[in-house]
């Protein structure tokens, strides 16, 4: 029984991981509730993980259920503003998901849901690569290609797929040349990048055992999705694995940092360089520029979760094509106040205070939240669940020593 139980577990944990995933791909957009749908499908799979492993909660998990869920009823208190869609999407999804990581009882935490990520995230970009190399490129699978017609940006868009497992959703002109780009399942590169990013990153510095096959393939999708974000990600995972993987000799650790800072640096400022050039760059400048302004109109609490119209009121930018946000960590800020940002702040320190390998998974949080100040996911099921697994880090004791002082 202990093997079945234990079987049917790691099945639902890797369709939490689908469900994280399918929260941003094109399939929500045709779904009613679009992103939304996959956030219940989560909340039923977690409802399940959750009475399988009931007999576990007692008194001390209660307790912490009881002081994180009030730290949401304050915020929510002071913004009220979509107060259904944050109790049952922000608050109630992370609750869960905290949940579920504090009843897993694992030595390491629940690292490895980000590590099922990954394993997701490496069979979409086999996938993908497989069909833009064989497909966009060298178009030698005509007859596997269909349209698609889905709402994206405040427009109506058609484009080419194959399978619906890769969408040449958009394009791009990189050093003067206009190239397709591997979205994958995703409506855009960038939302492609941001999960391609968190799953190399837990390739290299949570898994305990290098995979190079998925570390390869991850790279791959990077590669052929010709998104800056991903590809200035994954040079940086590479920089920082090399500058650390001996970090107790601190004179080679200097060394290597000091040998690798230079390339890195003019190849990121070569890639920023490209990118100013584009539409996209100005058009992030102008989310920045605004979010941090609506920020400095509700410093404390922000103004509400998901309230993008404090934001779009904001815009100086006048040839934009559609009110999407594009910068996270600065949509926190305007939406979330400091009160919400630094609650994700001490979740990832928490997590590195109390995790085994305190350089690695900082390295993790480095490339987390390089992802999210670029990619406009601060309240998705992936930065929620991120949120959760590193809150759970560790014992219980460094909770019930902060309620006691309380």
């Amino acid at each position: 029984m202990p093997k079945i139980k234990n079987v049917a577990v790691n099945i639902l944990e890797y369709a939490l991981m689908l469900s994280t995933v399918l929260y941003s791909a094109v399939l929500s957009l045709y779904t009613s509730a679009q992103s939304n749908t996959f956030a219940r499908v989560g909340i039923a799979i977690l409802a399940v993980l959750i009475i399988i492993n009931i007999k576990k909660i007692n008194f001390a998990v209660l307790k912490k259920m009881l002081f994180f869920g009030t730290i949401f009823l304050v915020f929510m208190a002071f913004t009220r503003y979509n107060l259904v869609r944050c109790t049952l999407y922000f608050a109630g999804l992370f609750l869960l998901m905290l949940l579920y990581t504090m009843l897993k009882e694992r030595p390491d935490g629940s690292f490895d849901l980000i590590l099922k990520l990954s394993d997701i995230m490496s069979v979409l970009s086999v996938i993908s690569v497989f069909f833009y190399l064989f497909g966009t490129l060298l178009n030698l699978i005509p007859f596997l290609k269909g349209e698609a017609t889905y709402m994206w940006g405040d427009e109506q868009r058609v484009v080419t797929h194959y399978l619906s497992l890769m969408y040449e959703a958009q394009d791009v002109e990189i050093f003067g040349v206009n190239m397709l780009r591997n979205c994958s399942i995703f409506p855009e590169a960038p939302g492609f990048a941001a999960y391609l990013s968190v799953s190399l990153a837990g390739e290299m510095f949570i898994r305990k055992k290098l995979r190079y096959f998925n570390i390869v393939v991850l790279c791959l999708g990077a590669v052929s999705s010709l998104s800056a974000k991903a590809i200035l990600l994954m040079v940086l995972c590479f920089v920082l694995y090399f500058v650390f993987k001996n970090p107790q000799n601190k004179k080679a650790t200097i060394i290597r940092a000091v040998s690798v800072f230079v390339p890195a640096f003019v190849f990121a400022v070569v890639i920023i360089l490209d990118k100013m050039q584009s539409y996209s760059f100005f058009i992030r400048l102008d989310d920045l520029f605004a979010s941090l302004k609506t920020f400095s109109e509700n410093i404390l609490f922000g103004s509400g979760y998901y309230n993008n119209e404090s934001i779009i009121k904001n815009f100086s930018y006048e040839f934009r094509a559609n009110d999407g946000l594009s910068m996270g960590l600065a949509v926190l800020l305007a939406q979330g106040g400091l009160y919400m940002f630094f609650f994700y702040i001490f979740s990832l320190v928490k997590g590195v205070i109390c995790s085994a390998d305190k350089i690695k998974t900082t390295l993790f949080a480095v490339i987390f939240l390089g992802m999210l100040f670029i990619t406009n996911i601060p309240f998705g099921m992936i930065t929620l669940l991120i949120l959760a697994v590193f809150l759970e880090s560790g014992s219980y004791g460094f909770y019930n020593k902060l309620l006691r002082k309380k």
